[in-house]
């Protein structure tokens, strides 16, 4: 798996804006730019967890270190483009700037 990771990383942010989630219980947050943020949100990229650090990697990569330790993986979102059609707030627009 430390090879997997090793390999597969992508290079670490500098940035004021971070992505924030969940690990063990503690909120957790790392570095992204825009694109970034909207390819982990896709699907496209995940997080993992390496020596004690949290790495950004490309899905498939995930695949693999999950199929090795499920517990390395921390983020891995599946893009939905469909919302239930009786969701109450189907009319109201998020706002751009929302981050959480």
């Amino acid at each position: 798996m430390e090879q997997l990771v090793e390999q597969a990383r992508l290079p670490r942010l500098q940035s004021d804006n971070y992505y924030s989630f969940v690990d063990g219980g503690k909120v957790c947050r790392i570095a992204v730019d825009a694109q970034r943020r909207t390819e982990i949100c896709e699907g496209k990229l995940a997080i993992v967890r390496y020596r004690g650090f949290h790495e950004v990697v490309p899905a498939e990569a995930a695949q693999r270190i999950r199929e090795r330790d499920e517990s390395a993986l921390i983020v891995r979102d599946e893009y939905k483009e469909t919302a239930p059609e009786d969701n109450p707030y189907k009319d109201f627009v998020v706002p751009d700037d929302l981050t959480w």
